[in-house]
């Protein structure tokens, strides 16, 4: 698979988003304390060139690198960008 960043300023507006393709690329194993996942967004969670975002999930996926996923409640309620939504259902 090829991915490449391009200055926004060289592609039209209505190109600069991602591609509708799934390019989460998910691996994991389920071990004797639950499962233990890692993740990887091929192609960041920016298009904006100014986002700190901008390039972050490239960089790791040319790095070989990935993202651990929190499955237990520990590790999500450890998660410092966690917000919390309680929904209820009207009667």
């Amino acid at each position: 698979m090829y991915n490449a960043i391009t200055p926004s300023t060289l592609i039209p507006a209505s190109a600069s988003r991602p591609s509708s393709r799934l390019e989460l690329h998910p691996v994991g194993d389920l071990g004797p304390n639950g499962p233990d996942a890692r993740a990887v967004l091929t192609y960041s969670q920016s298009t904006d060139p100014a986002n700190p975002n901008y390039a972050d999930m490239t960089k790791l996926y040319s790095d070989y690198g990935w993202v651990t996923m929190p499955f237990s409640q520990g590790d999500i309620r450890r998660d410092p960008n966690l917000k919390v939504l309680n929904l209820s259902e009207r009667n």
